[in-house]
């Protein structure tokens, strides 16, 4: 999944009400796969942080890999001007799962080109 980012422009102000209305539809979606009694692993940039609203509004009731089994501050991405220093800043990069699957560890890459480091989990399914 990748909603896009919130929106911020000058003088400062910050809309996140698009990106938070799709972390909703997926939040929608992904209990309409549990309900039906589907496993599910969500994998994306949502362009959400974990202290900002939007992400309750997706993680509710799914486990966050990086919260239940990593280490450190998980961070994802970072500006284009710290591209090739491996210096992420946020975490936006993020797995979930829903029922049925387990955190078992997650880790995060930093070394490749571009804004985003990679993120690799395990989970165990029940």
């Amino acid at each position: 999944a990748h909603p896009p980012p919130a929106r911020i422009r000058i003088p400062f102000t910050f809309d996140a009400a698009q990106r938070d209305g799709d972390l909703a539809t997926l939040h929608e979606e992904a209990a309409a796969a549990i309900r039906r009694g589907e496993r599910l692993l969500l994998v994306g940039d949502f362009n959400v942080t974990p202290d900002e609203p939007g992400y309750r509004i997706l993680a509710d009731s799914l486990r966050d890999l990086h919260t239940d089994a990593g280490l450190g501050p998980g961070w994802t991405w970072w500006p284009g001007f710290l591209e090739g220093s491996g210096l992420a800043l946020v975490r936006i990069d993020m797995v979930l799962v829903g029922p049925g699957l387990d955190p078992v560890s997650v880790a995060v890459d930093c070394s490749l080109a571009g804004d985003h480091c990679r993120v690799t989990g395990r989970v165990a399914v029940r």
